[in-house]
């Protein structure tokens, strides 16, 4: 993680503390899997010194060279950070799922533009992008959010100056600055206990509720001068500083919703350290700690080494089959990380130091050395960029020739064979699956996350009086609009949906844990869909009937599924419940069968485990208007639930039909559907009024 300071006194304190934090960040991924402060710590660092520089600078001229700044910012991050995500490009060809060729090339793009923190928080809101992989560039976050900051800060120190100006002496800058970061600061860290309570998973990457982290910082460095500490108590608080970062990895939950007041753990014990200043006994134990020649040379690989251990983790991930590393392999991904950054310290970072040295001089009215940093930042994203628009430009044809020239063969009956090879067209399915949706996820008609909005969207005859299907329900009802559509279209009759994500008619918010928002939007939307749905009056309601049990074991009908039925029944409307299909939860089909192909069925599901016995479902299959719809065995053999079954792959991720499969199940529902009673009584009615 990059700490870029303009040329100042050097404290090795602090390149300590950047060693250990760096440190932290690596072991928690490699072995303990939860947060490790240490990203926190280089946030407050990093603010702390640009900070500091700024204010130097505003005090000696009374302005900020704000080009000067950004093309020094550019000049060091640039080189190395390109440099590793282009890498990360050209290994991705070989260790990628090409499954995840779209995400891998969005993350891709995401990176380049210092926008990855963005990106993994708009995905952690999309309900169908959860669950996937973690991006190899997913360390990214922090350096987006890092170079957010680095754009914010310059033109809010210059503003908040020259508003002090206006009211106050220049001597009072310092001051108002401080309160400034004070306000701004408990402004975001209010705003982050807020949102987090909300929802906490996704706004660990909220740039918004990071800002009081580089607060932090910045207000460690408007108070340092006022900040006279004697040496006991200097060292003192740096010990106490140091010992709450390390503490942070035991002391903080898993689960803690981040960053929020778990956060104030790693902070504080930044904002300890960096005002004890220089002024610490020598022979204290931190000082010693963190000024040891092993950390300061560490320190100096810390930025190139934590861009680069991630991807490194991730593709030997990828190559060992397992995301449990031992001893051994972590600290052979560890060497791997620590020889790469120390090629790219010596080759790279080195040399670019020399241009920083020199670049603080420029004339102000020299715009083209002034610019330069700009244009050599631009050059260098260029090979990134290039492979990216191949990368799509090569993968993204193969998923649109797939998704508009693939065919199926109808599925009528019970499975009978399994599949013992793969087909031809195997690399086109996988390439193509995630991204072939119902259409329903692009044309707005799937409610959002947050919103308890019904939206209602009509497909095919617009006609009231031609025959009405209402799909309504959460994503499981959704996949199988691509189906309904096609016969809706065939047959000239009207298809209704109301869909939301995550929520199925019950109004349980099926999400991950979340809090607030989400879950009561959730239960807002099903009480209002199911009073639409009957408001609509169609002809048929299509929905599911069951959900997995506790422990993804088994099926289970939920009593809120069976009121909402009773509801809708109760005003003479038929309902077609399509048994739910099995889901593997723990792993993606399509990566799945992209790492086994030789072994492929290694993927498949036990039916004993994942579908129930007949007579879980004999409490429904009487009601009056109720049809049920068991696809058990076109989904499974007596044993097994395939994922690839006929040379479809069943499975769009770990729980969502294909698309592929469920249009090759087209014709059994359609069947189902001209087989229900309300449908036979329109066709009655239809032939009288054409007599």
């Amino acid at each position: 993680m990059s700490t870029t300071h303009m040329p100042a006194a050097r404290r090795k304190d602090i390149e300590g503390l950047r060693a250990i934090g760096m440190a932290l960040v690596v072991i928690c991924h490699i072995w303990v899997g939860k947060v490790s402060g240490g990203v926190d710590v280089f946030f407050v660092i990093s603010a702390y010194l640009m900070t500091g520089s700024l204010l130097k600078q505003l005090e000696k001229t009374g302005t900020v060279d704000l080009l000067g700044f950004w093309g020094r910012i550019l000049v060091r991050i640039c080189p190395t950070a390109f440099l590793i995500l282009f890498l990360t490009l050209m290994a991705g060809l070989y260790f990628q799922p090409i499954s995840l060729w779209r995400a891998f090339a969005t993350h891709g793009w995401m990176a380049l533009l210092q926008l990855e923190n963005l990106q993994l928080l708009r995905e952690s809101t999309d309900y169908l992008a959860r669950g996937q992989p973690a991006s190899p560039f997913q360390q990214y976050w922090a350096l987006s959010t890092q170079m957010q900051f680095y754009g914010f800060l310059p033109i809010w120190l210059l503003l908040v100056s020259q508003i002090a100006r206006t009211t106050r002496n220049r001597g009072d800058d310092r001051r108002i600055l401080t309160i400034a970061c004070a306000l701004i600061g408990l402004a975001s860290f209010v705003f982050a206990l807020w949102i987090l309570a909300l929802n906490p998973a996704p706004h660990y990457f909220n740039p918004a509720a990071r800002l009081w982290e580089f607060m932090a910082g910045a207000l460690c460095a408007c108070v340092a001068p006022m900040v006279n500490l004697c040496a006991r108590a200097a060292s003192l608080a740096r010990t106490m500083g140091l010992l709450l970062i390390l503490a942070c990895v035991w002391v903080v939950p898993a689960d803690a919703a981040y960053p929020g007041i778990a956060a104030l753990v790693p902070v504080s014990g930044a904002m300890l350290i960096l005002l004890s200043g220089r002024q610490a006994v020598d022979g204290s134990l931190a000082r010693r700690v963190l000024e040891a020649p092993l950390l300061q040379r560490l320190a100096s690989l810390s930025f190139a080494f934590y861009l680069a251990h991630w991807p490194i983790l991730i593709f030997y991930q990828e190559a060992a089959g397992t995301t449990k590393l031992d001893l051994i392999q972590g600290c052979l991904v560890i060497a791997l990380a620590l020889l790469l950054a120390a090629a790219l310290h010596f080759l790279i970072e080195k040399p670019t130091k020399g241009l920083m040295s020199h670049g603080g001089g420029y004339s102000r009215g020299d715009w083209r050395r002034r610019s330069a940093p700009f244009a050599a930042g631009a050059m260098l994203a260029v090979p990134s960029a290039a492979f990216l628009l191949a990368w799509q430009q090569y993968y993204g044809g193969i998923a649109r020739d797939y998704a508009h020239s693939y065919t199926v063969r109808p599925i009528a009956g019970p499975i009978q064979t399994l599949d013992t090879v793969l087909p031809p067209d195997i690399d086109r399915q996988l390439i193509a699956a995630k991204g072939m949706l119902p259409r329903l996820y692009t044309n707005g008609c799937d409610t959002g996350p947050h919103s308890a909005k019904v939206q209602l969207c009509t497909t095919g005859n617009l006609d009231s009086n031609a025959f009405t299907i209402l799909l309504i329900g959460g994503s499981h009802s959704t996949q199988w609009f691509p189906a309904l559509e096609q016969i809706a279209k065939d047959r000239n009759w009207r298809l209704l949906s109301i869909t939301k994500s995550a929520c199925p008619i019950d109004g349980i918010y099926i999400g991950p844990r979340t809090a607030g928002k989400q879950v009561e939007a959730c239960r807002e939307w099903a009480r209002d869909a199911v009073a639409k749905a009957i408001a609509l009056k169609p002809d048929l309601v299509v929905t599911t009937a069951t959900r997995p049990g506790p422990g993804n074991f088994g099926e289970v009908i939920p009593d809120g599924y069976v009121d909402a039925w009773r509801r809708i029944m109760a005003n003479n409307i038929d309902i077609l419940a399509i048994r739910d299909n099995p889901r593997t939860e723990t792993y993606s089909v399509p990566e799945c069968v992209d790492r086994n192909r030789a072994n492929f069925r290694a993927c498949d599901m036990r039916r004993d485990r994942h579908i129930s016995s007949p007579s879980r479902l004999l409490p429904v299959r009487d009601m009056p208007h109720l049809a049920l719809w068991d696809i058990a065995d076109l989904l499974c053999s007596i044993a097994t639930c395939p994922v690839m079954h006929d040379g479809v792959l069943v499975y769009n991720d770990n729980s969502h039909l294909s698309v592929p499969f469920v249009m090759a199940l087209r014709t059994s529902l359609e069947r189902e559907i001209q087989e229900r009673p309300t449908f036979i009584e329109y066709v009655g009615r239809s032939s009288v009024s054409a007599d």
